[in-house]
């Protein structure tokens, strides 16, 4: 059985999450995902969770680490990036033959994007003509839909996106956000400032 060949509370929970789902929705899981998930073993699940917990959509993975050139920043910098080849040889991840993939945005005409994460709103006040990159790498089929059972954690996916925008920002912030229209937008209101130029030691 799945459950035990993780031993943590949390990945017990997780994979009797994807049995019961199977169970109540036939065709929720491919046989390929079942299998690869019967075959994972504690460490590989829970840095799959690890990693799981920062993306972007349903499907793309954030790199855990920042650029050498990002400057100092008044936040906590995440965890270094673990290794993802464990993850590719368990079916769960594409790292692009070791190059990654990168995610990135088309330059906004007034220099301010924002990305919901969860429920959460963070804008980018990017300087005149940047665009943003983020990168990471894609899951396969199998880690999208174990993926769905690992919730997004909003201030570290914030603070990782951050890390790697703040060469091409003037301030990042987790603004509040608001409907208009039946549309989420971020309100003027800000919630956390996660990098400011002009506050920086750079």
């Amino acid at each position: 059985m799945v459950c035990r060949k993780a031993s943590s509370d949390n990945m017990r929970r997780l994979w009797g999450q994807i049995l019961a789902g199977k169970i109540r929705k036939p065709r929720a899981f491919s046989l390929r995902t079942l299998r690869v998930a019967s075959e994972l073993d504690q460490n590989t699940a829970e840095q799959f969770r690890n990693l799981a917990e920062c993306r972007l959509g349903q499907r793309f993975i954030l790199n855990h680490e920042a650029s050498p050139s990002t400057p100092r920043m008044h936040i906590k910098m995440p965890a270094a990036q673990p290794l993802v080849s464990e993850l590719e040889a368990a079916g769960l991840a594409d790292a692009g033959e070791g190059m990654g993939a990168t995610m990135s945005y088309p330059a906004p005409p007034d220099d301010r994007m924002a990305i919901m994460i969860g429920q959460d709103v963070i804008v980018f006040q990017l300087r005149h003509g940047e665009r943003l990159e983020f990168p990471g790498f894609h899951l396969t089929r199998p880690g999208e839909e174990l993926a769905q059972f690992v919730p997004v954690n909003e201030q570290r996916t914030c603070e990782i996106l951050a890390t790697h925008a703040a060469d091409q920002c003037e301030r990042i912030t987790i603004n509040v956000p608001v409907l208009d229209n039946g549309r989420t937008m971020a309100s003027p209101e800000v919630r956390k400032v996660l990098f400011d130029r002009g506050n920086s030691d750079e």
